[in-house]
């Protein structure tokens, strides 16, 4: 695995419509403290955020269907809860690969700072 760019990373958040909001992460996390300042947050859940490179490859892979694509996210996003699901492999280091949809995932899981990256997406099969 190549070493990733911290300032390349986006979070993409599914909105209320048929949209994706892409955003630096480090946009986001200041955006984030914002809107949660005063709100009782969950501190057991993990954050997930995707290189930014991948963007890409999941327009690719949903072939521009931003609906689709959203509710991948929405399945990704439940590693927030369970980082190490059932069918998660360990690779190497901190990366895990999972199959989700028709699609594998892998993911590096930063422990001491609750962290999922999503590195890679490739189609399965």
């Amino acid at each position: 695995m190549k070493n990733w760019d911290e300032k390349k990373v986006l979070h993409l958040m599914k909105g209320s419509k048929k949209y994706i909001t892409i955003l630096p992460y480090s946009e986001f996390k200041k955006m984030e403290r914002m809107v949660l300042r005063g709100m009782k947050v969950d501190k057991r859940k993990y954050d997930v955020r995707f290189k930014e490179e991948l963007l890409v490859d999941l327009l690719s892979c949903f072939k521009g269907d931003v609906a689709k694509m959203a509710g991948f996210i929405e399945r990704v996003n439940l590693l927030r809860d369970e980082p190490y699901p059932n069918g998660c492999e360990k690779l190497e280091g901190e990366i895990y690969k999972i199959l989700i949809d028709d699609l594998f995932l892998f993911y590096r899981v930063d422990e001491k700072l609750r962290l999922i990256t999503v590195v890679l997406v490739e189609v399965a099969g």
